[in-house]
């Protein structure tokens, strides 16, 4: 399920991926890598998680952790964790947020990994309201989920990936007991 690569990334080539069988012919080319480093990753020396990407060999959505592998002082390959969006979706849904609370995981750049309810359907698309920026840290926002319905957002962005975990509750959920309690009082005063 979990996918293992080591890239020569100066041949732009795997050397080897868990995704196929031993003698295979691997894939050429390094995208999600590349899409996921920067011109300061080598000299960082430091892991970095990517955005989500589909990977083909798996024929799923996935982010990958990658490390350099350093010899003799130079960065010489790439090792990479590929992890399913599914698998993180599928820690969401074994906390217990209750219904109709919606939780997403969301990358920098705004292409969401994981969501509470019908996670395959949004994978690796784009959220339909970009009010996160790199800036924002945490805060509480106003907004429409994909169905139209009003939604209080509360989100916290992680220093290290750039991504944002949303946990999102419906307005209507939240008035209610206001509602409640301003009936009873009318009640009460009648």
């Amino acid at each position: 399920d979990v996918q293992i690569v080591l890239a020569d990334p100066y041949r732009n080539e795997q050397i080897t991926n868990t995704a196929t069988r031993w003698g295979e012919p691997r894939s050429r080319g390094l995208t999600f890598i590349k899409q996921t480093i920067d011109e300061e990753f080598e000299q960082r020396l430091q892991p970095i998680v990517s955005g989500v990407f589909y990977a083909p060999l798996g024929k799923r959505h996935t982010v990958a952790v990658t490390i350099p592998v350093v010899q003799n002082e130079k960065v010489t390959y790439f090792l990479s964790l590929g992890i399913p969006t599914r698998r993180i979706a599928e820690i969401i849904n074994n906390t217990s947020f209750p219904e109709p609370w919606a939780v997403s995981i969301v990358d920098r750049n705004h292409i969401i990994v994981a969501r509470s309810d019908r996670h395959e359907q949004f994978t690796g698309t784009k959220i339909g309201n970009p009010f996160l920026t790199p800036e924002m840290t945490s805060g509480r926002r106003s907004g429409v989920n994909r169905d139209g319905v009003p939604y209080q957002w509360t989100y916290l962005r992680s220093v290290s990936t750039g991504w944002f975990t949303a946990i999102g509750v419906p307005e209507d959920v939240l008035a209610e007991p206001r509602r409640q309690a301003t009936a009873r009082f009318a009640i009460a005063a009648a």
